[in-house]
C-alpha cells in the first residue's frame, strides 16, 4: 500500500487487497521475466538442480504410497527410504557403494 501498488479495505472483519493500476503494471513487468524460483535455480550447480528435480519426482510417489498403500506397501517403502537415507549419508562420508568406482 505504501508503494501505491495495492489498496485494502476491511469488510466483515477480513482485509481484502486489490491491485491498483500501478500494481497491475508492476505485476505485468515482473511476469515478463523469469520466475523467482527459476532465478534461484539458474545460480545453482547442475548437480543441485538435478537433485532437486529427483526429490520433486519422488515426493508424489511417497505421498501416493502413504495414502493408497496398505501395511505391506508402507513397510516396503520404509525399508527403501531407510536404505536410501543410509546410502546418502555414506555419499557424504565419501564412501563408495557397490558398483561404484572412482569417477562414477
Amino acid at each position: 500500500e505504501d508503494e501505491g501498488l495495492v489498496t485494502s479495505e476491511t469488510t466483515t472483519g477480513k482485509r481484502r487487497y486489490s491491485l491498483t493500476d500501478q500494481g497491475r503494471a508492476a505485476a505485468e513487468t515482473v511476469a515478463q521475466g523469469p520466475s523467482p524460483w527459476e532465478q534461484v535455480a539458474a545460480g545453482a550447480p547442475a548437480g543441485a538442480r538435478a537433485l532437486r528435480q529427483a526429490v520433486a519426482k519422488l515426493m508424489p510417489v511417497i505421498w501416493q504410497v502413504g495414502t493408497s498403500g496398505g501395511t505391506r506397501e508402507h513397510d516396503e517403502a520404509v525399508k527403501v527410504l531407510e536404505e536410501t537415507r543410509k546410502r546418502l549419508y555414506s555419499i557424504l562420508a565419501g564412501e563408495q557403494g557397490p558398483g561404484q568406482g572412482q569417477g562414477q
